[in-house]
């Protein structure tokens, strides 16, 4: 996927006419990652995770303190969750612009995001209730990879209408080399009667 075309990264929301948008608290809206789609859907992907309770929760010994560090991963995440919900990203999208009914969080920790799961597996259903798709390295490469096939077979249609086209454009020229080229014939024959 190449930026600017495919993506921006850290790129202010604008509206249908340039201007920036802000959110309801008066917030400039600015997702880490706008993924675009050939159609013109647009999909938000916000990065998010505590580095410092998951480093807690790496470095602890006892297994009380580990359950404890573990529960402020979960926090941490839920608060992010409420977070990406109260923005609301994808109402603020553009008219003529398509959207996606969610914004995807990314947790870039593949443990925070299994740490997550283990310590509350309703997490990520709540999430996805309120409109928030909670996703790993793993899984947001598998979403960026169906969006890079969705471009390749745009690309491909594409390449497909343009030789179309100029084979059109090549058998509209032969016919009119063959229309001349019997005039030609006709004329030769006239002459030689």
């Amino acid at each position: 996927l190449v930026e600017g075309i495919h993506f921006d990264t850290q790129s202010v929301m604008t509206d249908e006419n340039g201007h920036e948008i802000k959110s309801d608290q008066g917030g400039t809206m600015i997702p880490d990652v706008l993924v675009y789609y050939p159609d013109d859907t647009m999909v938000v992907i916000d990065s998010k995770v505590s580095l410092k309770a998951f480093n807690d929760y790496m470095s602890a010994e006892q297994p009380e303190v580990k359950k404890l560090n573990a529960q402020k991963v979960v926090d941490s995440i839920s608060a992010h969750i409420n977070e990406l919900k109260n923005k609301n990203y994808t109402s603020f999208i553009p008219e003529g612009k398509r959207k996606v009914d969610f914004n995807i969080m990314f947790i870039p920790i593949e443990g925070a995001f299994q740490l997550m799961l283990d310590a509350d597996p309703k997490l990520w259903q709540t999430a996805k209730d309120n409109n928030v798709l909670i996703v790993s390295q793993m899984t947001l490469t598998i979403v960026l990879n169906m969006i890079q096939m969705a471009w390749k077979q745009h690309s491909q249609e594409e390449n497909l209408q343009k030789v179309f086209t100029t084979a059109s454009e090549m058998m509209s020229q032969i016919k009119n080399w063959l229309v001349e080229y019997e005039k030609v014939g006709n004329y030769l024959g006239k002459a030689q009667d």
